[in-house]
């Protein structure tokens, strides 16, 4: 179920307008330096209606380009025209473990004003179906921690190209300002959001929502890293865990979590946030998750 909160938006709406400078990619130098990273990835719009349902291509998966759902929602959208959105603030949708592109997302961006951008990180379409080339789940359970000796393959590298993709997508839309981007995420969409804050410095504004680094110090998902042999649990740490690249985050992030969750814990929260030079934080005692 995807987890909505209402400080989310305000919050977020006061970050992304408070900056205008032009960044660029630190993706130079990280496992995602590839040629294909830094193109505006091809699309397809299947339907047109409140949301543009769209299919846009992903890097390279077994041994041909990965095809990625999303939906794209603007106040022209929701109008039925498009030719009404002009300099739209952006954002980039990333959903929680089990989750998938959830239009009612992108749509509730788009009544605020923004254009909006929801994927899907697991080769699924919005209803959890499958598509054609879309990336594979053994027996519909995502790879979260795979190690495979193709770094194509690893689900964890192509969730993370596929966001930077759609970012690179949207800020190709005539009607968006590519100066007034902004990232979040819920849950594993958080995690990989706290690492993208790292490595995509053209986001002007961050907000992972249940999600942060050291999850092989304190964290349920540490239970499934040390499953992993030792060579690939420190494959992953080094190459995923969110703690190896917040430290270069530029942008304002604003951290939100509820004591009561119960995937990430406040020591291992804390230490993430402490990484942020421009942080803000919201912790609330019962956060009710909707």
């Amino acid at each position: 179920m995807m987890k909505t909160h209402n400080p989310v938006a305000a919050i977020l709406c006061t970050l992304i307008l408070s900056v205008s400078s032009i960044c660029s990619a630190q993706i130079k130098g990280t496992i995602w330096d590839v040629r294909d990273i830094y193109q505006i990835p091809p699309y397809q719009t299947l339907s047109a209606d409140s949301a543009l349902e769209i299919i846009y291509q992903g890097l390279k998966y077994k041994g041909r380009p990965q095809n990625v759902y999303a939906y794209y929602a603007s106040p022209g959208t929701l109008k039925g025209d498009r030719a009404k959105d002009k300099n739209l603030p952006a954002v980039v949708l990333v959903h929680g473990g089990g989750g998938t592109a959830f239009k009612k997302w992108a749509i509730m961006w788009a009544k605020k004003g923004y254009a909006a951008i929801a994927m899907d990180l697991r080769g699924n379409d919005g209803t959890k179906k499958h598509i054609a080339g879309g990336f594979d789940e053994p027996d519909g359970q995502t790879p979260y921690f795979t190690i495979t000796p193709g770094l194509n393959e690893q689900w964890m590298y192509q969730a993370v190209a596929d966001v930077i993709l759609a970012h690179n997508l949207i800020r190709s839309f005539k009607e968006v300002d590519p100066k007034r981007t902004a990232l979040t995420g819920i849950s594993w969409g958080g995690i990989i959001t706290c690492l993208l804050a790292g490595i995509d410095d053209r986001y002007q504004a961050a907000v992972p929502v249940y999600g942060c680094g050291y999850l092989f110090e304190n964290s349920e998902m540490r239970k499934s890293l040390d499953l992993l042999n030792a060579a690939d649990r420190n494959t992953w740490v080094t190459q995923y865990d969110p703690s190896e690249y917040l430290a270069k985050a530029k942008m304002p992030m604003l951290f939100i979590n509820g004591t009561n969750d119960g995937h990430f814990f406040l020591n291992s929260y804390a230490k993430t946030y402490n990484l942020v030079k421009n942080r803000n934080l919201s912790v609330k005692i019962g956060l009710k998750n909707n």
